[in-house]
């Protein structure tokens, strides 16, 4: 899975498993943006917008999660 981390310079700094990867941004569809998960087709990429959605639904239930429990250490 190859997640955008920020534009910087002309290039998205992306995440992977293995490690960072810096692509051109013009061969990343134009919509793209930050948290974005990227599909390779060709020599370009776009966005998986289901595997984009479910991520931030994960994160949004980890931070719920998170503050209730520090909620009930207060």
């Amino acid at each position: 899975m190859l997640v955008i981390d920020r534009f910087e310079n002309g290039y998205a700094v992306c995440e992977n498993e293995e490690g960072t990867l810096r692509i051109p941004k013009e061969l990343i569809a134009p919509c793209a943006k930050e948290g974005d998960v990227l599909d390779r087709e060709g020599g370009a990429y776009t966005v998986n917008a289901g595997a984009t959605e479910h991520r931030r639904l994960l994160a949004k239930q980890k931070l719920k999660r998170l503050l209730a429990a520090q909620d009930d250490a207060d």
